[in-house]
């Protein structure tokens, strides 16, 4: 039965949580939204009783993406953007420092990422997106004009978690407290 009730529009606060004891930190505000993005890879099955004929199709791999533009530029964030970069703080002053050897794996900077719609109460996550093992991808522009805003693109693919069981290695959508 159709209801109108499941009709929805709006953002979303990002979160990123390291899972070392600091808890989530909300990345500020966004612009113009975050994209969620579930690519499926299958290959077809066939005999030859039925020539070329699909008889089933495998499941070869799934990527699971999330882009968001955040519309606050910090050092912080920009480690975000930037995992394989080096971020320093001191007092209110930090800086992100870039450039590593060939063959550093991403794996050692992974996240777990939490999309919450804003129009949701802070304790219901029962639209929530999570990613429990996040890393940005994707090449970091920004642009220093005067007729522009600067904002920061950011697009996360989610690693295998191997402690999560069958069904869940790279996320879920709803709430992490059902099991």
């Amino acid at each position: 039965m159709s209801n109108a009730a499941n009709v929805r529009i709006g953002q979303v606060d990002v979160y990123v949580d390291y899972l070392d004891g600091n808890g989530e930190r909300h990345l500020g505000h966004t612009l113009g939204g975050a994209e969620f993005t579930f690519e499926r890879e299958f290959t077809d099955l066939t005999v030859d009783q039925y020539g070329t004929s699909t008889l089933d199709m495998a499941l070869t791999g799934n990527n699971l993406m999330i882009k968001a533009t955040l519309a606050e530029i910090t050092a912080q964030n920009l480690a975000e953007a930037i995992p394989e970069g080096v971020y320093a703080y001191s007092g209110s002053d930090s800086k992100l420092s870039l450039g590593r050897s060939a063959g550093y794996l991403l794996s050692n900077k992974a996240a777990q990422l939490r999309l919450h719609p804003v129009v949701n109460a802070s304790s219901n996550h029962n639209e929530d997106v999570y990613i429990w093992r996040a890393v940005s991808v994707e090449s970091v522009e920004l642009s220093f004009k005067v007729d522009e805003q600067r904002v920061l693109e950011i697009t996360w693919k989610a690693l295998i978690d191997e402690t999560q069981p069958e069904g869940r290695l790279l996320g879920q959508v709803g709430d992490n407290a059902i099991s």
